[in-house]
C-alpha cells in the first residue's frame, strides 16, 4: 500500500492524504480521522526515508549520499604515471570523475604498480581511506591478476586487462566497430583490407579485433580480408610488397603504424586507405574508430555506484559487461574507389 492507492481508496489527492495523517489544519479533522481509519485499515505506514528526505527538502538541506570510491591507474614499464601520458586513460578517468560529481560521491585517483608489495600498500590504502568500490583502469600487459581484500569492495574494470579476478566491466564494443568499418571499406570498393595489429595489442583487447576480422574474412573471403603478423617492422614490409600487387587496400592498424608506413613513402589516400583504431586528436583527417573513452568511465562509474549503493560487494559471481558502442570518425583517409 502507497500513498497513492490511499489517495484512490479514499478519492481524494495524494496531498490531501498527506495532510490528513499529519493532522494538518489544511484537511477537516472529520477527513484527517476518516483516512487515517482508512491507513490502519489497509495496513499503510509512511517511509521513514521517503519522510526524512521531504523534510529536508522543506529545511533547504536535502541529504546527499556519499561513497568513498577510487579509480586505479596503473604504472608504465617505466613507473611513470600512463593517466599524465596517455590521453585514451586520461579521457576514461574524467568521465567518471564528471559521473562522480554528478553522483556527489569522492573519487580519488590513486597510481598503482604490479608487484605483490605495491599491493599490499594498496590494501592498507583502501582500508584507510574507507574506500567501498574500485574502478580499475586498463592495466600494462594483459592476463594482470590483482590480489586485494575483495569482500569489503564493489569493483568493475575497464577493458580485458584485469584477468584476476573475474569482475564486472565497461568497455567499447570493438567487435562491433571493426566489423561496420571492414563493411565500409568494402563498400568503398577497397579490394582488400588489412589488419596490422601486434598479438600482444589483440590480448589487451580480449581478441576483438581479431575476432571481427576473422568474420569478416569468413563473409568476404581470404583474398578481401587479410591478417598480417609480426613486430610492427616486419608489418610495415609485408604492407608495402601488398602495395606493389594490390590496386587499392586499406590497412586497419593504430596510429604508429600509420607513422611507420608515411615514412616509408606510402601516400594516404593516394596509395592507399587508412583506418585508425581510434581517433587521431593530432591527425583530424585521418578516418578512425572513435573509441567511447568518456562514456566507458561514466557508465563504468555509475555501474560501481550502484552496487556501492545497494551493498552488493565482493567478487561477483556472474559478472556482467556494459559494452560501449564506438563512433566513426570521417576523415579523409578512407574515400571511395571508383
Amino acid at each position: 500500500m502507497n500513498i497513492r492507492e490511499l489517495a484512490r481508496i479514499a478519492g481524494v489527492s495524494k496531498s490531501t492524504v498527506a495532510y490528513a495523517l499529519k493532522n494538518s489544519p489544511k484537511v477537516s479533522q472529520e477527513t484527517c480521522r476518516r483516512i487515517q481509519a482508512l491507513a490502519k485499515k489497509h495496513g499503510y505506514t509512511s517511509n521513514p526515508a521517503v519522510t526524512a528526505f521531504m523534510r529536508g527538502v522543506r529545511d533547504g538541506q536535502v541529504p546527499v549520499h556519499r561513497h568513498n570510491l577510487c579509480y586505479i591507474s596503473s604504472l608504465d614499464a617505466d613507473g611513470k604515471s600512463r593517466r599524465l601520458r596517455h590521453g585514451n586513460e586520461a579521457e576514461l578517468i574524467r568521465g567518471a570523475q564528471t559521473e562522480a560529481k554528478q553522483l556527489g560521491c569522492n573519487l580519488d585517483v590513486i597510481d598503482w604498480g604490479l608487484n605483490q608489495k605495491e599491493q599490499i600498500q594498496l590494501n592498507r590504502i583502501i582500508e584507510a581511506r574507507g574506500i567501498q568500490g574500485i574502478f580499475f583502469g586498463p592495466a600494462t600487459v594483459p592476463h594482470t591478476q590483482m590480489n586485494l581484500d575483495w569482500d569489503t569492495v564493489a569493483m568493475i574494470s575497464s577493458g580485458f586487462t584485469v584477468e584476476e579476478p573475474r569482475m564486472d566491466r565497461t568497455a567499447a564494443d570493438l567487435f562491433t566497430a571493426v566489423f561496420e568499418a571492414g563493411q565500409r571499406a568494402m563498400d568503398r570498393k577497397y579490394d582488400c583490407l588489412v589488419l596490422a595489429i601486434q598479438n600482444l595489442n589483440h590480448e589487451r583487447v580480449g581478441w576483438r579485433w581479431l575476432a571481427a576480422i576473422t568474420t569478416l574474412r569468413e563473409l568476404y573471403g581470404p583474398a578481401r580480408i587479410q591478417i598480417l603478423q609480426g613486430t610492427d617492422a616486419e608489418m610495415v614490409k609485408q604492407v608495402l610488397a601488398m602495395k606493389k600487387k594490390r590496386t587499392s587496400a586499406a590497412v586497419l592498424s593504430h596510429s604508429d603504424f600509420l607513422k611507420d608506413l608515411q615514412v616509408k613513402g606510402i601516400r594516404f589516400p593516394v596509395d592507399m586507405g587508412f583506418i585508425a583504431t581510434d581517433k587521431m586528436d593530432e591527425a583530424p583527417e585521418i578516418t578512425a574508430i572513435q573509441q567511447p573513452h568518456f562514456e566507458a568511465g561514466r557508465l563504468g562509474l555509475r555501474h560501481l555506484y550502484s552496487a556501492v549503493e545497494n551493498g552488493v560487494l565482493g567478487i561477483p559471481e556472474t559478472p556482467c559487461r556494459l559494452a560501449v558502442s564506438c563512433g566513426w570518425h570521417e576523415g579523409m583517409s578512407l574515400p571511395d574507389r571508383l
